[in-house]
């Protein structure tokens, strides 16, 4: 029910509120001094919301009013004379929505803190213009030196900071600042940080205490900020890109507010990039402006919540307007999981609340160097585990924004953990375009996954510095849609000629192509080939071309199609069948055989996607001069046919297969 007053008022009664009741003030004339609310109970005094929208006119609170939605003061002047206070609960935050008019006095904003199930780092932000240490301490322990007005543990142990990005070196051990007193201000626009244990109960300054965790109801009151909020970023060159430019910032405004927001930024060498401390996983989440990782699926950051952005250059600056708060966020604290389109994520999973992303977002623009202005995201160490991808310029990524695939790629990862412990890697591949095959390179187990048919992967972290090198994570990215099984062969009016004709999309990255011809499967040679030019390469090309002395018998065929890498991938087999009589045709079906790597030194592995232990009936190995070269038997695993070909001599060999529904292909591969 909302109450509107668009007139004149007079008398000294007392409005009386409830939570779903509101107050609209507009129009013009006198409503007396102030506006009051019924001090009778906690419920006389609240408002769900509270509009004033008279230009030019001073509206002044007589009396204590809790709002439990929305302020708005579209015109005017909201005098709060200490009695506004939002109220904040395990339901959301009462807010200040985006507002022409002004509220002045001070204002008491609340911030609900879950219990959690145990104590943990906070980042968080003050929505009041000036704000000291004694606005935490009044309602939680903080520790520190007893001099100060700290509360005094054991240890010593300081449990409140800011930061400053100045200081040289990675931004998670350095740069923080404990303050001298409790009395200090914190920085204009700085991010705080600070370990929540509950409630003020002494015994929780006792580390193994056997207190339970208990939700805590914070109180900042002061000025509010209101209007343009300037965040003073540095950038200060260390001589270390990775982790200069770091600036740790509160969102400012006692309201959610959206860093995708169409109007009211001001962003000058600043990465596209927020970082958002998850306290319950002790990751951080990351939203580049269209993905994110660790649970962030939009840039709508909570009122109360500290975060991160990046300088990139001298002379940065961020600036936010009214025009960038929003009515809703999802919780600074926690938040869900959610996919993108052409997204690749893997997440490595400790536990039920500990976990972290490391993203692929796939698209031609994209490029395999670090690119801040298309979305590459730098990596923020956590302080529990960590999973990342390197760029080709080795820049540690959390969201790679990686070009798709024209050929076969391969991207290193790495991973931390603080304390070791068997993880489990997961990948979602949903969104994956479907010609593109992921798999994963385990160096420690000497395996390769398959990531769409193996879902989950585990890990082992521990003593061994091999188990958490880098390098011993890679991912392989291969398309197999770069010959389009669009390659047919087909006689020419009962002639003894074969007219072969194939189309290919994706020619990026293509070199050239190579046509072979066989009558045994065993001994191929070329009979023709194309090399593209770079000034034609297009989207999409057709070609053909006539063999005109096939042979009476059985015909073979087969393109190899290499990129600029030197890498292949080879299309069908197909098959034309001479005789005296008749000429005929035998295509079999499309194989999507690949072979990783070529050239090869040790181990061969034989892919396609969702390859099962029973796909293969026969595997043949023949060197150059059509000789069986005897190896040990191939092991299936993980989606993996595995040759061990470390004793073959160096030279060019041929890989025949037979599948179980009667499929030939016949993969050439050089041996180093």
């Amino acid at each position: 029910t909302t109450l509107g007053i668009n007139g004149s008022i007079s008398g000294t009664s007392n409005f009386v509120g409830s939570s779903t009741s509101s107050i609209s003030v507009g129009g013009t004339g006198s409503i007396g001094s102030n506006i009051s609310m019924s001090q009778s109970s906690s419920s006389t005094r609240t408002l769900q919301n509270f509009t004033l929208n008279r230009a030019s006119q001073t509206i002044t609170l007589g009396a204590a009013m809790e709002i439990v939605g929305t302020v708005t003061v579209t015109a005017g002047t909201l005098a709060s004379a200490g009695n506004l206070t939002l109220i904040s609960t395990a339901s959301g935050d009462a807010r200040v929505a985006q507002s022409a008019g002004s509220i002045t006095g001070n204002v008491t904003v609340q911030k609900y803190l879950p219990a959690g199930s145990s104590r943990r780092w906070l980042h968080m932000g003050s929505p009041i213009s000036t704000f000291t240490w004694n606005q935490l301490i009044d309602d939680i322990l903080i520790s520190g030196p007893g001099a100060g007005g700290f509360d005094v543990n054991g240890s010593g142990f300081p449990s409140a900071f800011y930061y400053t990005e100045s200081v040289a070196g990675d931004c998670g051990p350095n740069g923080w600042n404990f303050p001298a007193n409790v009395s200090n201000s914190v920085p204009n626009n700085r991010g705080i940080k600070f370990f929540f244990r509950g409630d003020r109960d002494p015994g929780r300054l006792i580390w193994n205490n056997v207190l339970g965790m208990v939700a805590v109801t914070l109180d900042f009151t002061g000025t509010l900020n209101q209007g343009t909020q300037a965040m003073g970023i540095t950038y200060t060159n260390n001589g270390n890109s990775s982790w200069d430019g770091w600036n740790f910032v509160p969102n400012p405004y006692p309201s959610a507010i959206d860093w995708n927001a169409a109007s009211g930024w001001t962003k000058t060498n600043v990465s596209g990039t927020i970082y958002v401390w998850n306290a319950q996983s002790g990751t951080y989440a990351t939203w580049n402006g269209a993905s994110g990782t660790n649970g962030m699926t939009n840039g709508r950051i909570s009122m109360g919540q500290g975060f991160w952005v990046k300088a990139t250059t001298t002379s940065p600056t961020l600036t936010m307007t009214e025009a960038v708060k929003v009515g809703t966020a999802t919780s600074g604290f926690f938040k869900s999981n959610s996919g993108n389109p052409n997204t690749f994520r893997i997440t490595m999973v400790q536990d039920s609340v500990v976990w972290d992303d490391a993203v692929f977002n796939f698209d031609n623009s994209f490029e395999r160097t670090y690119q801040k202005e298309t979305g590459d995201a730098l990596k923020l160490v956590n302080s529990s585990i960590n999973l990342w991808s390197i760029s080709s310029d080795n820049e540690n990524l959390v969201i790679n924004n990686y070009p798709s695939p024209q050929q076969t790629d391969t991207v290193v990862l790495g991973m931390t953990s603080s304390n070791g412990g068997i993880f489990t890697l997961k990948f979602s591949t949903d969104s994956v375009p479907s010609d593109i095959l992921i798999f994963l390179i385990d160096e420690y187990r000497n395996r390769v996954i398959d990531v769409r048919k193996e879902k989950e992967w585990k890990v082992l972290i521990n003593a061994d510095t091999q188990s958490y090198a880098l390098g011993r994570l890679k991912l392989v990215f291969m398309n197999v849609g770069d010959v389009e099984n669009l390659f047919t062969a087909t006689t020419i009016n009962n002639q003894l000629k074969t007219a072969l004709t194939w189309s290919s999309s994706k020619e990026v990255y293509t070199s050239k192509y190579e046509l072979y011809h066989s009558t045994d499967s065993i001994h191929f040679s070329r009979i023709h080939s194309i090399d593209l030019d770079e000034t034609l390469k297009m989207d999409k090309s057709d070609y053909s071309f006539i063999h005109n002395n096939p042979l009476i018998g059985k015909n073979i065929y087969q393109i190899n199609k290499y990129n600029n890498k030197g890498e292949v991938v080879y299309s069908d087999v197909e098959e034309v069948l001479f005789d005296d009589v008749t000429l005929s045709l035998v295509k079999p079906k499309e194989s999507n055989w690949i072979l990783y790597p070529v050239p090869v030194n040790s181990t061969l592995y034989l892919m396609r996607e969702r390859l099962s232990s029973s796909d293969v009936v026969s595997a043949k190995i023949y060197n150059s001069i059509g000789q069986e070269i005897s190896i040990a038997k191939p092991v299936y695993d993980s989606g993996t046919l595995q040759f061990n070909v470390a004793d073959l001599k160096k030279g060019n060999y041929i890989l025949n297969i037979i599948s179980a529904d009667g499929k030939r292909a016949s993969l050439m591969f050089q041996k180093n």
